[in-house]
């Protein structure tokens, strides 16, 4: 989405660059309402102030507490206990679903109109080789696939919005409320493993991160798949995007081919 965040030692202050006040107003506006309901829970900033006529930054914005830590990146290379971070990630994720009760009506529901068999047909006829056929195989199991928001996702799991404890790898913070709601929880996983692919090449990151969610969530994730190739397919044309945001956290060794490479892994592993 491209917010850009100013930080102090006390407060970050949000903006959304180049889109209207309106659509910044609107996306301010959701996330602290989101992030009242949250109250601080699973490491969350709390909302110091919202301005969505943009009076006093020039356009709207909002206010929120710092919180410890800083971004990192998951690398086999790095010296950083990868596992521990992948099932960490895992662990987070279920104290995320489980942080709002089912029902509040201040929190917003998250709409996956987009992956109705239906609507999923003119992506199947446009797709190119090798995607294709996975598109084909997302359209099959749409039909079969029950889209119930079942938990409180955050929706866009990212590595910039994860902020950890260096010292003991664990999560201190989490940015990015702006789309979340209630929704389905295979997305938000599905999110996470595809990241941690990302990063780390090989399947054994986002089997770390599905393994540990489900020990800490006590069952385990129905429709994988479907939720696995939902995510994947519709960050096709995004991976520029990423490469960006990964560049800016020091990863310059993922370019673009090498993610084309980890993408299509992903959606064969089963």
């Amino acid at each position: 989405m491209g917010i850009g965040r100013q930080r102090s030692p006390d407060a970050i202050l949000r903006i959304v660059p180049n889109r209207s006040p309106e659509f910044a107003s609107a996306v301010f506006g959701r996330e602290a309402r989101v992030l009242g309901v949250l109250g601080g829970a699973v490491m969350t900033p709390v909302v110091l102030g919202l301005d969505t006529a943009g009076g006093g930054a020039g356009q709207p914005a909002l206010l929120m507490s710092c919180l410890p830590g800083r971004a990192m990146t998951l690398s086999k290379e790095s010296g950083h206990d990868w596992i521990t971070m992948a099932q960490e990630i895992g662990r987070t994720l279920a104290e995320i679903h489980r942080a709002v009760p089912a029902g509040d009506p201040s929190v917003p529901s998250v709409v996956f109109d987009w992956l109705q068999p239906d609507a999923l047909g003119a992506s199947v006829e446009y797709a190119s080789s090798p995607w294709r056929g996975f598109w084909q195989e997302l359209q099959g199991l749409a039909g079969e696939t029950e889209i119930a928001s079942d938990g409180f996702i955050q929706r866009d799991v990212r590595v910039a919005d994860l902020l950890w404890d260096r010292v003991h790898l664990r999560i201190s913070g989490v940015l990015g409320w702006e789309r979340a709601g209630f929704g389905p929880r295979g997305w938000d996983l599905a999110k996470a493993r595809l990241d941690a692919t990302l990063q780390c090449g090989g399947f054994e990151p986002a089997d770390l991160v599905i393994d540990a969610y489900e020990a800490a969530w006590g069952d385990p994730v129905v429709d994988r798949r479907f939720w696995d190739l939902a995510v994947a397919l519709s960050s096709i044309e995004a991976l520029d995007v990423l490469q960006r945001g990964y560049a800016e956290l020091g990863r310059l060794d993922l370019m673009q081919p090498t993610l084309w490479t980890r993408l299509l892994e992903f959606v064969r592993h089963r």
